[in-house]
């Protein structure tokens, strides 16, 4: 009898011990993230929990695998267009080059070409098939000359063991039927060669938000289509009858758009002599992001950046370069001026509601300006809205800087003066207005100023 307990109390112990190695186990995998087994995810949140991982095919969000993927597939282009057969031999899948009759030799006439010198590779969608040594990243991106993109769909197959990577190109009919489909266990082992070692980056926020606002630039000038579908949806709809109208935006800031454009600067063949190429380059002031700023909301990342001009871009991302884009602070409201504006005194609220109304001014938004006239002022001074961006244009500056006195109360009526400067120092002088303003219910307003 005395056998049988010491018996039953060591398989006791047994089971215990079995099942906290098993636990430790369970917690070690779950802790093994990213391209090396950890990822930096502090600002994305964890994954929809609703969603079976363990069999579905999802969006990588992690930044630094992200963009890794992206520079590795960034060489791959590089080698492409040098033609170095060579590394794109060692890149390139074996069953790829079994499938197509690849030799050494004829590899260049079976994958794309890069004709181009100026030219880029950006990645904008990545879905990981994870594994714990074997990850398969499916990936979608574009090869921009300018106007000219070629789109590119790859398999990008990953041995953290090794530190190696093998591509395979995809048909977009392959991509998207790949990213739809389950998770399937591929252990594929990578022998490291010469040209196929996977390479490695971290991006800052200043690098993140400085590629967001070039990519935005780009879209804006060479695919407008593209462009107008990045935006907000509440923001598109209270801002845009349609793309047409959105492309009339474009056009009036286009001059500017250029100028922050590294595609849309001139070569020396655009010109009929060297004479005129080099006052082009003289001339020519590159313009950009000016600053920004990152903050982290409930279910999104929100990048502010304002250009040289003072134009707002604010990215609201969900994943690396999976974001919605608003183009100013003053058509919708964003949370952080709800409560800004919900916390200031009303005299506060008038400053903060003359700095829209200039905003809309210096971008050229015509149309929500003189929809904030009075509309008594309105039907007695500028009765079409042509009138009324005439005046602006013929009585204000391009980029108009304000400096405002103390406020005055006349009933309903809040006074302020306000001294109008250029906000580009290109001219000197001054205007001086008297603006008038009800404040009504939530954050609307209505206004006049003197003539």
């Amino acid at each position: 009898m005395e056998n049988i307990k010491k018996w039953i109390i060591f398989v006791v112990i047994f089971i215990i011990l079995l099942l906290g190695i098993l636990l430790i186990v369970l917690l070690t995998k779950k802790s093994e993230q990213g391209l090396l087994g950890s990822q930096n995810k502090d600002t994305l949140g964890e994954a929809d929990t609703s969603v079976d991982i363990a069999t579905t095919i999802i969006p990588e969000k992690d930044y630094n695998t992200f963009f890794s993927i992206e520079k590795n597939l960034q060489n791959y282009c590089l080698y492409l267009r040098v033609g170095n057969a060579k590394a794109l031999y060692e890149l390139v899948t074996q069953e790829y080059i079994s499938n197509n009759q690849i030799t050494e030799e004829n590899i260049k006439n079976h994958l794309p070409k890069i004709e181009s010198s100026d030219y880029e590779f950006k990645l904008y969608e990545l879905y990981v098939n994870e594994s714990e040594l074997y990850p398969i990243y499916y990936a979608y991106g574009e090869i921009v000359q300018k106007q000219n993109k070629l789109e590119q769909y790859n398999i990008v197959y990953v041995d953290r063991s090794t530190l190696s990577i093998k591509i395979e190109p995809l048909t977009k009919q392959e991509y998207e039927s790949k990213i739809k489909g389950t998770k399937q266990k591929e252990e594929r082992k990578i022998q490291r060669t010469q040209f196929n070692e996977l390479k490695q980056i971290t991006l800052s926020k200043e690098e993140i938000a400085t590629k967001y606002f070039k990519n935005y630039i780009y879209q804006s000038l060479h695919d407008q289509e593209k462009a107008y579908s990045s935006l907000d949806e509440e923001y598109k709809k209270a801002k845009y009858a349609g793309l047409q109208e959105y492309k009339q935006y474009i056009s009036n800031k286009q001059e500017q758009l250029i100028s922050m454009d590294i595609y849309s600067i001139k070569k020396q063949e655009d010109f009929a002599t060297e004479e005129e190429y080099a006052k082009y380059i003289t001339n020519l002031k590159k313009r950009g992001l000016n600053k920004y700023a990152v903050t982290q909301e409930n279910d999104y990342t929100q990048y502010v950046c304002i250009d040289d001009y003072g134009n707002y871009y604010i990215f609201k991302e969900t994943a690396p370069m999976q974001y919605a884009v608003i183009l100013d602070t003053y058509t919708i409201d964003l949370p952080e001026f709800k409560e800004k504006y919900t916390n200031a005194t009303a005299e506060q609220k008038v400053l903060l509601n003359i700095q829209k109304f200039f905003e809309a001014i210096n971008n050229k938004d015509y149309k929500y300006a003189y929809h904030k006239l009075d509309n008594t002022f309105k039907a007695n001074n500028f009765t079409s809205l042509e009138q009324f961006e005439n005046y602006i244009k013929t009585n204000f500056f391009e980029q108009n800087k304000l400096a405002a006195s103390e406020a005055e109360i006349q009933g309903d009526n809040y006074l302020y003066k306000i001294t109008i400067s250029d906000a580009t120092s290109q001219n000197k002088n001054t205007v001086t207005k008297t603006f008038v303003m009800q404040l009504k219910e939530g954050t609307d307003f209505v206004m006049s100023f003197s003539k």
